[in-house]
């Protein structure tokens, strides 16, 4: 059976709604805007029942569908979209610092960006260890992405090289 493109974003958008009140969601902090334990326990009685979860998944769906006709457009879907993939990129820039950050002064310097992803880069992509990437493996690497961004079982820290 197939079914249509506005359907599938529905349904994706919809196991996205059911997915962000889920109990583990509950447990994973600074990961988007979840709802807390408190929150989902509506009666306050310290336990979250299906209908405090269908309650939270409800209103949920009422903020996506800002037009108030119970249903979601392609629009208000895109709108729902759009604040996730703002939310993830937060993350990801939050993380950057984290691991990046040497310094630990809130900012990345040229420095502190770029020697870490070069050092990776040759760590990956340099098959026979000589500390240089040769055409054959930049072109290797190329080829690969994709995958787990691995390379063959190799590993370990080479940035004191």
């Amino acid at each position: 059976m197939a079914i249509s493109n506005r359907t599938a974003f529905a349904l994706l958008f919809a196991t996205s709604i059911a997915a962000s009140v889920s109990l583990p969601a509950l447990a994973a902090e600074g990961r988007g805007q979840h709802a807390s334990f408190e929150e989902l326990d509506l009666n306050a009685d310290g336990f979250v029942t299906l209908d405090e979860l269908e309650a939270a998944q409800q209103t949920r769906f009422d903020t996506a569908d800002t037009d108030g006709d119970g249903v979601l457009s392609e629009a208000e879907l895109a709108v729902q979209i759009q604040e996730r993939g703002a939310e993830r990129a937060e993350r990801m820039a939050r993380r950057m610092l984290q691991h990046l950050d040497d310094n630990n002064d809130g900012v990345l310097s040229s420095e502190e960006a770029q020697r870490r992803d070069l050092n990776r880069m040759i760590n990956r992509t340099d098959t026979d260890d000589d500390n240089a990437i040769s055409a054959e493996e930049f072109a290797e690497a190329n080829a690969g992405r994709g995958g787990d961004g691995k390379r063959g079982g190799r590993g370990g820290d080479r940035s004191n090289r």
